[in-house]
């Protein structure tokens, strides 16, 4: 049995993500990160969203299973297909066909060669069976939201330029391998570990940079909150406030920054010209300040909170200086 036998094959028609402004429909590209969806998009009129249970599959061949609705890229030569099953599937079927896609077919695929509608139609497929479930796929996924973070859509927010809220720099020394173990997290361009790649004294030269700034790599785009004094290599940029915010605030603005780290890459590296021209969207009050109030709201109730500030009760003056309820 041939793909086209099962399902319905599309075209994904849509603008680059960065076209979009902010929204309720996921945009699904390429990779399997987040099960695909870079973000969460307000559609075009010329946009193709799709309206029903089915399968994304990349320019590379990496199938994932979306809800509906979604809106897949569709722009330039890498836009994704949608199979649109042409009998009722239940999820788990979807599941075991995006699974043989990935198994079966994905090695065939390659930057010089991807995934088009016309060499993917005629590709075999093993049909599913039920038997072949071992374990149900409902009781795999999520019971409720993994995190409590909501932003309501009604609050004011006010679209702020990184240089309103804080100056910056990049750090100090370049070469890792030269440093002596020491006391210091040291933080440099990965993704993972709050920016953190061991602890280590400060070469010559380098600063020692206090607790509670934001940080953010320069290949990635990740941005931390770093919780304890730090140095920093050049592969990073250092962000002081310019305000006096609330520790919860600047886990906010850390959110809202990781949110844009989608135009960054190795190629294209988040260098502090750059980086200068982002612009975050941020609640305000009605009388133009801030809504710090309401950003601690949101980053109090999300579902890791509480580990983050049990290593910070072991400071209470921060909260009283940072104006944090503890």
């Amino acid at each position: 049995m041939n793909v086209s036998n099962l399902f319905k094959i599309h075209i994904a028609r849509s603008k680059g993500f960065e076209s979009y402004e902010l929204g309720e429909v996921p945009f699904v590209s390429n990779g399997f990160m987040n099960n695909g969806v870079v973000g969460f998009v307000s559609p075009l009129e010329s946009d193709r969203v799709f309206n029903f249970r089915g399968i994304c599959v990349s320019t590379f061949c990496e199938a994932t299973v979306q809800e509906p609705p979604f809106l897949p890229r569709g722009n330039g030569g890498s836009g994704l297909i949608v199979l649109e099953p042409i009998a009722k599937m239940s999820r788990e079927e979807l599941f075991y066909y995006a699974s043989f896609i990935n198994e079966s077919f994905k090695w065939r695929f390659s930057f010089g060669r991807m995934v088009k509608k016309d060499r993917f139609k005629d590709l075999a497929i093993e049909p599913y069976r039920q038997e072949q479930s071992l374990i149900s796929i409902q009781k795999l996924l999520p019971k409720g939201q993994v995190s409590a973070m909501k932003i309501k859509r009604n609050r004011n927010f006010v679209i702020f330029n990184i240089e309103d809220l804080f100056n910056t720099c990049r750090g100090d020394f370049h070469a890792l391998d030269k440093l002596d173990p020491g006391k210091y997290p040291t933080v440099s361009r990965v993704a993972f570990n709050n920016g953190i790649v061991g602890y280590f004294d400060p070469p010559e030269g380098a600063k020692i940079y206090p607790k509670y700034l934001i940080t953010v790599s320069t290949v990635s785009g990740d941005a931390f909150v770093q919780l304890e004094d730090f140095i920093a290599t050049d592969n990073v940029i250092v962000c002081k406030p310019k305000l006096n915010l609330k520790i919860t605030t600047l886990f906010f603005i850390q959110v809202m920054l990781n949110n844009v780290k989608w135009r960054y890459s190795y190629g294209r590296q988040c260098y502090k010209t750059k980086f200068a021209k982002t612009g975050i969207p941020l609640p305000v009050m009605k009388t133009g300040g801030l809504d710090e109030d309401y950003m601690g709201s949101v980053i109090t109730k999300t579902t890791y909170w509480p580990i983050v500030k049990a290593g910070l009760v072991e400071s209470p003056k921060v909260f009283k200086q940072m104006d944090l309820p503890i």
